[in-house]
């Protein structure tokens, strides 16, 4: 409606680009996320539009918030572990430097929500994480069951080329960028639930460089050097990885931001 006294009609809200998609990952996603009880699955053979029925988001989300990350979940005393064992592990003999902590205590996230059954998989060349805090080994509650995961908490999170892949029934769904493509995940403190990550440690800061570079993180066996992180809050680490596979049963927080979003189904 026009504005009486000036005859300008105002105007409309901007919409986001159709190339671009900015909301949280559990909106891009669904229920696919939640607990299997809960999921919807889209029709075979269809893409999801950028929203996926989540509030159409206005361009101010996309941007980096000004305001202090959140604190973690968890809010142990710094320097305290959370999931401390008994006696230290034993690293591995060799150049790798490993710890098996799969006798490591792991108490119940109870913050994290309950995730779907299945782990879902996210791939990109390079991943960044700013801010990076290694909360141990928690259990979280899954449609399966209790479930053993590695906890990281990050202030944002880019990666490059992204690929991820969500299990749904009879079908895999997949959402990518466009390939050379940069998304952002930020906003609030970040929260992954991860079962394994596999990548080349390109970059690290707020430790030495670490000898070995290929890593190969599972609730079972991290490096020595990230073991020696856990509980350490005053410890931010901004690490950079090249060729990056994750699979996480679950995420919490932050905004993401694909650009070129592509969303498509295909069979087992």
């Amino acid at each position: 409606m026009a504005d009486e006294e000036t005859g300008l009609v105002p105007a409309p809200t901007a919409s986001p680009s159709p190339t671009a998609a900015t909301t949280g990952l559990a909106d891009i996603l669904g229920s696919l996320l939640q607990s299997d009880t809960e999921q919807q699955s889209p029709a075979p053979g269809t893409s999801p539009s950028p929203s996926l029925g989540a509030p159409t988001p206005t361009p101010t989300t996309a941007e980096p918030s000004d305001a202090p990350p959140a604190a973690p979940h968890a809010s142990p005393t710094p320097g305290h572990r959370t999931t401390e064992p008994s006696s230290r592990p034993a690293p591995a003999t060799g150049a790798s430097r490993t710890c098996d902590i799969s006798d490591l205590k792991a108490p119940e996230d109870t913050s994290a929500g309950r995730f779907a059954a299945e782990s879902w998989n996210m791939k990109g060349s390079r991943l960044e994480l700013r801010d990076l805090v290694f909360g141990g080994v928690v259990t979280v509650d899954t449609a399966a069951g209790p479930k053993r995961v590695l906890k990281f908490s990050a202030a944002a999170v880019t990666i490059r080329d992204l690929k991820m892949a969500v299990p749904d029934g009879p079908q895999i769904q997949h959402i990518d960028g466009v390939p050379g493509s940069t998304s952002t995940l930020r906003g609030g403190r970040i929260t992954l639930y991860v079962e394994s990550l596999t990548g080349t440690l390109s970059g690290v800061e707020g430790i030495p460089l670490p000898p070995v570079l290929r890593l190969h993180l599972t609730p079972d066996t991290v490096p020595e050097w990230l073991y020696d992180t856990v509980g350490n809050l005053g410890l931010k680490l901004r690490l950079g990885l090249d060729d990056a596979d994750i699979d996480q049963a679950g995420q919490t927080g932050g905004g993401l931001v694909i650009p070129g979003i592509h969303g498509y189904g295909t069979p087992r």
